[in-house]
């Protein structure tokens, strides 16, 4: 009898060291943005530079999913939505 993957109807899949512990069928707010630092040479005062900056993420939300019962998803999602932000 073959094993089948429970995760196989759903879009977004969720994985931790290496083991698929969760499997979503919808996923929004994934991109991210790059803020653009102007940069002018001290002697050049004509041309501006244009430098990346700032990358920043938004949150996403994971909705209509399935988990394993090992209780491994739970407290990994805990610790990524309390984690301190760098200032």
């Amino acid at each position: 009898m073959a094993i089948q993957d429970p995760y196989k109807g759903f879009r977004f899949r969720v994985e931790i060291h290496g083991i698929q512990q969760a499997g979503f069928t919808e996923c929004s707010s994934v991109g991210s943005h790059i803020e653009v630092v102007e940069y002018r040479e001290g002697g050049d005062v004509a041309s501006v530079r244009k430098l990346t900056g700032k990358v920043s993420y938004p949150d996403i939300t994971l909705k209509w999913g399935i988990g394993r019962a090992s209780g491994t998803v739970q407290p990994t999602a805990r610790r990524v939505t309390t984690f301190p932000s760098r200032r």
